[in-house]
């Protein structure tokens, strides 16, 4: 089974969660931390496998250096069979998918079965900074802050990384959505109550979780927290851009089936202008020509998805 075959989103609570995805779990292993203050929910599979060492390990000088006990529950996008076992001391919990359902189902799950009230997202190949946890916990004594996301550094490629604009908002909080999926934080109820993350949708899903998330009261916040940083790369490869640059094209194309109040926060979202760090002029000449090449891609993969929408079309 594959995440093609997973439509909509979840609903009805961590119950309805479970029951939506622990039929397709394969094995569970480890025990979770009962006091824990946060979940870092860390997702793989076998294409990203050879980083989950390096992300753990900074996990854990993270979680060493936190002040309050911090549970590692990895999800198993169905990797390579042996990589549990040699990760063995880094992680609290493991849970394996019976295949790839892709990364939303994974985290979904994730928040089910966590134990803590507050969930941190974190890429498998990124790297934490060692005060990740503290610095991000810090904004939840406000009860109206339902999530933060954090800022992003190029962790090796600078060059690509200069495409993502909203990686590093610069040094102030400030109002944002959960356009960094993989270096956030939310309240594990609201994020519940909010039905998680769509199971299909690859490509600003995060920001679809923020209009439900700010839906639910009328003092919810979603912030950019610049002190909780996430060392990761938004492209690694030649490669990697045509398919991201492509399958972002094709999200972009499927929007207007969205639901309209999503689609409206959305647009009035990328209408907004945000703080820009500066880049040095080497970076700013290759971001230049790497997003004249991303629109060319981008437009491909819109064009095709409302040709495919059109087929579909009763």
């Amino acid at each position: 089974m594959n995440n093609h075959r997973l439509q909509g989103t979840p609903t009805g609570g961590a119950a309805g969660f479970r029951s939506r995805y622990e039929p397709l779990v394969e094995s569970e292993h480890g025990q979770g931390l009962p006091d824990a203050a946060v979940t870092a929910v860390v997702v793989t599979w076998e294409g990203s496998a050879p980083h989950l060492a390096d992300c753990l390990q900074a996990v854990a000088e993270a979680v060493a250096r936190a002040s309050r006990p911090v549970e590692v529950l990895v999800m198993d996008n169905h990797g390579p069979p042996t990589l549990r076992e040699d990760l063995t001391g880094l992680w609290h919990r493991w849970i394996r998918y019976n295949n790839n359902l892709g990364l939303n189902p994974a985290r979904n799950l994730g928040v089910a079965r966590a134990t803590a009230e507050v969930i941190a997202f974190i890429d498998d190949d990124g790297l934490v900074a060692p005060d990740f946890f503290d610095a991000g916990l810090a904004y939840f004594d406000d009860p109206g802050v339902q999530a933060v996301r954090g800022r992003v550094v190029a962790r090796e490629h600078p060059y690509f990384s200069s495409l993502a604009t909203h990686y590093d908002r610069g040094p102030e909080p400030l109002d944002d959505a959960l356009v960094t999926e993989g270096a956030s934080m939310v309240r594990r109820q609201a994020y519940l109550d909010a039905d998680g993350l769509s199971d299909e949708v690859v490509g600003h899903e995060g920001i679809e979780l923020t209009c439900r998330l700010l839906s639910q009261t009328d003092d919810a916040r979603v912030l950019y927290a610049p002190d909780m940083v996430l060392h990761h790369d938004y492209l690694t490869s030649w490669r990697a851009f045509f398919r991201k640059c492509w399958t972002f094209g094709r999200s972009e194309g499927e929007a207007p089936r969205r639901d309209p109040e999503v689609a409206r926060f959305m647009e009035e979202y990328f209408q907004r202008r945000f703080p820009r760090p500066r880049l040095p002029l080497h970076r700013r000449v290759a971001r230049r020509g790497l997003m004249t090449l991303r629109s060319v891609v981008t437009t491909g993969g819109l064009l095709a998805a409302r040709a495919s929408s059109r087929e579909n079309d009763p």
